[in-house]
């Protein structure tokens, strides 16, 4: 096997790591304003990351704190108080997760307390301003269709609970007997029964199966 010989000259040169940074300690210390401007910038950029980022939680935490109070007077049918929270959340934070779901149902509780006009202009803006989950959506679509039929408007609420009966969620039953109704009430009777048939036909034993046989007698 060969040897390298190192010799007693090569000894005392520095190597290429150690050359290298010589090289940068004497631009450092050559440019060194500018290091310090650097420095500080990248100081001022992990800083203002940070406290995005802990304006964002604290911001998120709010929001949930606020439709949590709104959401416990729901459970408990108060709605003329749960309004309140649910419009703070929606117009303070409308970008938040908590927020677009406070705008959903601040639509609902105008709806039970008889704004329907009011109810139809919320949850028209929540519907175009918000991309949900499909269960958020059908509910979305099913206020839209109660708020539009109690304005009068029988056959576009039934196309708006078709449409909420076309995602694929808990709501589907629902929606097929909400539109099979809305139709049968706009003078649909043939559109009426098509629906209840697919009601049956998807959902047999659910329980809204058995409230459109009231429709279809």
């Amino acid at each position: 096997m060969a040897h390298t010989r190192i010799r007693r000259k090569d000894l005392k040169q520095p190597d290429e790591f150690v050359h290298f940074g010589q090289t940068v300690l004497n631009w450092a210390t050559t440019h060194r304003d500018r290091v310090i401007q650097v420095t500080i910038g990248i100081v001022v950029i992990l800083v203002a990351v940070g406290v995005a980022n802990a304006y964002r939680n604290a911001n998120l935490r709010r929001a949930n704190e606020v439709l949590a109070a709104g959401l416990s007077e729901i459970q408990n049918n108060r709605w003329d108080r749960a309004f309140p929270h649910l419009d703070k959340a929606a117009s303070e934070w409308p970008r938040t997760n908590p927020g677009q779901l406070a705008s959903l149902l601040a639509g609902q509780a105008e709806l039970h307390l008889g704004r329907a006009n009011d109810a139809a202009s919320r949850l028209n803006a929540a519907s175009a301003a918000t991309r949900l989950a499909p269960y958020l959506e059908q509910q979305l679509l099913l206020a839209q269709a109660l708020a539009t039929e109690r304005s009068g408007k029988a056959a576009e609420a039934a196309a708006l609970a078709e449409k909420a009966a076309a995602i694929s969620g808990p709501y589907t039953a629902t929606s097929l007997y909400e539109a099979a109704r809305l139709h049968r009430q706009a003078g649909n009777a043939t559109k009426a029964q098509e629906l209840i048939e697919k009601l049956r036909q998807a959902h047999p034993t659910a329980p809204e199966t058995e409230w459109a046989k009231k429709l279809a007698g």
